[in-house]
């Protein structure tokens, strides 16, 4: 087992409340050290894996293929996506409600799954931030930096 090097005052708080190495660690979180957020570039596979989960429940959604553009941020086995929604094929839907929500904002929160692929776990159009505050209460265990 490889030990990291933790800070001074985890040490001295370990040995006086007997913790071990393995301990420290262990309450410092099953994902220690902690994952840095990303943003995967266009082009990438991850990004694209990204971007094919979301495509199917919102190409549902809408009638038709669409095309998403906007920031991607990924932390662990979450992701999320800010950014708009747009008809591969650039024709405005003629279901009047559909064609308001590609004028809001899409937000989507997704979550690897044991098999390593990108799941959809919550997602929504918005003029505001109630879709991706919706998915913070929805999930709480996902990543505080992917809301930010």
């Amino acid at each position: 087992m490889k030990l990291r090097k933790l800070p001074i005052i985890t040490l001295f708080i370990g040995a006086v409340l007997g913790m071990g190495p393995h301990d420290r660690a262990h309450a410092e979180g099953a994902d220690a050290p902690q994952a840095e957020v990303t943003e995967p570039k266009p082009g990438t596979p991850e990004r694209k894996a990204i971007m094919d989960a979301m495509r199917v429940p919102v190409s549902k959604h809408v009638g038709k293929s669409v095309t998403f553009t906007g920031e991607v941020r990924v932390k662990g086995d979450w992701a999320c996506f800010r950014g708009n929604v747009a008809p591969t094929d650039g024709k405005v839907p003629e279901d009047e409600d559909i064609a308001a929500d590609l004028e809001l904002d899409f937000f989507a929160l997704l979550e690897k799954d044991g098999d390593g692929k990108w799941q959809v776990k919550h997602w929504g159009f918005s003029g505001d931030i109630s879709v991706s505050e919706e998915a913070r209460e929805k999930f709480p265990e996902a990543p505080e930096e992917l809301f930010e």
